[in-house]
């Protein structure tokens, strides 16, 4: 999993990334964009949980959030044909 910390100061520019990662996903063909609260503690777990039903599905299930709330936001994508 990749984590991205930004400066204390940017969070206008957070909310805007969060912005534009719905729009992308979406221009990108995802089917769904949700968004889920997890307890941090399980964070690793779910993500690892989200990546093995993308593999089971062959598809991307990719996710942005802030780790500091739990709030994951996903892009869900038609699995491809195998």
């Amino acid at each position: 999993m990749d984590v991205y910390v930004l400066q204390p100061n940017a969070a206008t520019g957070l909310v805007a990334a969060r912005e534009k990662s719905f729009w992308a996903a979406k221009s990108a063909q995802a089917s769904e964009v949700v968004d889920v609260v997890i307890p941090r503690a399980s964070l690793p777990q779910y993500m690892e949980s989200v990546a093995a039903i993308a593999a089971r599905y062959n598809t991307m299930i990719p996710g942005c959030g802030h780790a500091g709330d739990g709030n994951v936001h996903l892009a869900l994508f038609r699995a491809r044909r195998r």
